[in-house]
């Protein structure tokens, strides 16, 4: 039977981890965050969250290799750490402004990163590792063109001389910020095959708990017992 110390130093071991984050109630709420090996898991109930919490975990702080995750900045506070992000998080915000702003730029983006996600397939049967350079600067040039469409379909609005900070984006704009901030990170999976398209590895692992969390209708104190 591995103990706690055993767990976090398969995990530390590992090339590639998943890493997620879930509201749980233990004594009052606290953020629960997972970390996943190919075949370990280690849940933590930190009474901080953001960085503070997930250094008390203390697995990320010395962590070297690939975490794929969402896009909440508190793990790109971890620069010893590869970031790669989960391509379903940003496919369903995709679908939102889709369905609720009618913007095509966002279905184009989504069929672009689903045929990556295809061809890296057929491409791991041919038995490659990564990308062929021509292959990744056609796909590259295609995700810039479609994100210089979404940033001109959504100028930046501009500051009103009355009011302090800078004005507010809005959903859709930020998303496109990211897109352009984060190329790197939402594309990794097809320019390094070992890393995955999505983080639903860390998501499904959770789901357990959360549902005996919802079935069980009441809180617990650090050791277990029920309030």
């Amino acid at each position: 039977m591995k103990t706690v110390s055993d767990v976090k130093d398969v995990i530390l071991e590992e090339s590639v981890i998943h890493v997620d984050e879930t509201g749980v109630h233990v004594d009052k709420n606290m953020l629960g965050t997972t970390l996943l090996a190919q075949k370990t898991s280690h849940f933590s109930a930190l009474k901080k969250c953001g960085k503070k919490g997930m250094d008390a975990a203390g697995i990320l702080p010395n962590y070297l290799g690939t975490g794929i995750h969402d896009c909440w900045s508190s793990y790109f506070k971890y620069g010893s750490m590869r970031h790669g992000l989960c391509c379903a998080h940003v496919l369903r915000e995709l679908t939102a402004v889709t369905e609720n702003y009618h913007q095509e730029w966002a279905q184009k983006l989504t069929d672009l990163l689903l045929e990556m996600k295809n061809v890296k397939v057929d491409l791991m049967t041919q038995g490659l590792y990564e990308a062929p350079e021509r292959v990744w600067s056609e796909y590259s040039s295609k995700y810039d063109e479609i994100v210089q469409e979404a940033q001109t379909q959504n100028p930046i609005p501009e500051k009103d001389p009355g009011k302090k900070g800078r004005p507010k984006r809005g959903k859709v704009r930020a998303l496109i910020d990211r897109l352009v901030l984060r190329k790197e990170q939402w594309l990794l999976f097809f320019t390094d095959f070992s890393v995955p398209f999505t983080n639903n590895q860390a998501e499904r692992d959770i789901r357990p708990f959360k549902v005996k969390l919802k079935v069980s209708g009441c809180s617990c104190l650090p050791a277990g017992q029920r309030q």
